[in-house]
């Protein structure tokens, strides 16, 4: 399947990531791209202490959008795994 893939791809690497930001270019911008943003997604991530005294409702709600934030993470980690295997191939 890979080898498929990689004759349909051309020398610019054209990717959306799943929190929506247009990687376009060569393979070494976005990977710089992409780990700028997981950079930048580890310092959002709050210290656990602060949520000891919430209620139930908003718990819930908080663990919803931190599971959505770590599936980004990994998509955004396996964009950057793709990427390091194409630039090995020589795209």
């Amino acid at each position: 399947m890979w080898q498929q893939q990689q004759r349909f791809m051309s020398r610019n690497i054209e990717d959306t990531v799943a929190t929506g930001v247009r990687v376009r270019g060569s393979v070494d911008q976005a990977i710089g791209r992409l780990t700028r943003m997981l950079r930048n997604e580890n310092m959002l991530m709050a210290h656990k202490s602060q949520f000891r005294h919430e209620k139930p409702a908003v718990r819930r709600f908080r663990e919803k959008k931190e599971a959505k934030r770590r599936a980004e993470k990994q998509e955004i980690k396996r964009l950057v795994r793709e990427a390091l295997k194409m630039k090995e191939l020589g795209y």
